[in-house]
């Protein structure tokens, strides 16, 4: 039987935990409608303990007056489904993240669909600065399909790409300590209208 300790460090809003440390994220943002996005999200994290162990993980979502609880959630760690606890008080889920003998690195992927006000949503960064060190590396993009447009976004992108069907923005950070969240504006094209 193992022993769960104590919750000690929330993913995107984390705790800095002694043998535990995260250390890298990959973010997806689909704009999948107006009013509608969904977020992937892979972490990596790394713990110094040598016997197995499960560290239990608070993963928080962005929810209020403009932003819905997720309609739909999952998670695995690898290639294996988890289970995870709701918590909607909290406005997020509980998952236990495992380390077996040797390990020393575990991958976290969290999907989610959100219901958002019509042409704004949110990605949590800054509570990361919690763990006090900042991530190894952090890459993210912002996935806008045909007939909308990313109006507003609060970090410059370092790249483009643009498809017939959608339009990939990119950006990438090293040692990176957030001080803002991802926050995203976008809007309708009119169908005379063009993408720039």
């Amino acid at each position: 039987m193992r022993f769960f300790p104590p919750t000690v460090f929330l993913i995107a809003v984390a705790v800095h935990a002694g043998p535990l440390s995260f250390d890298s994220e990959k973010i997806i943002v689909r704009l999948v409608a107006l009013d509608t996005i969904e977020v992937s999200g892979t972490y990596v994290f790394s713990h110094s303990a040598r016997k197995p162990r499960t560290y239990p993980v608070f993963y928080p979502f962005p929810v209020d007056s403009t932003m819905m609880y997720p309609c739909s959630v999952s998670v695995a760690q690898g290639d294996s489904a988890v289970e995870f606890t709701a918590h909607k008080r909290g406005n997020g889920i509980r998952i236990p993240a495992a380390f077996e003998r040797g390990q020393a690195a575990c991958t976290l992927t969290v999907f989610y669909r959100q219901h958002v006000e019509s042409g704004k949503g949110r990605y949590i960064l800054t509570t990361t600065s919690r763990w006090n060190k900042p991530l190894r590396h952090a890459a993210f993009e912002v996935q806008i399909p045909a007939g909308m447009l990313l109006t507003y976004m609060s970090y410059k992108c370092d790249s483009t790409v643009r498809t017939d069907s959608i339009t990939t923005h990119h950006f990438q950070r090293k040692n990176f300590q957030p001080e803002r969240d991802l926050d995203l504006s976008w809007r309708r094209i009119p169908s005379s209208g063009r993408r720039y």
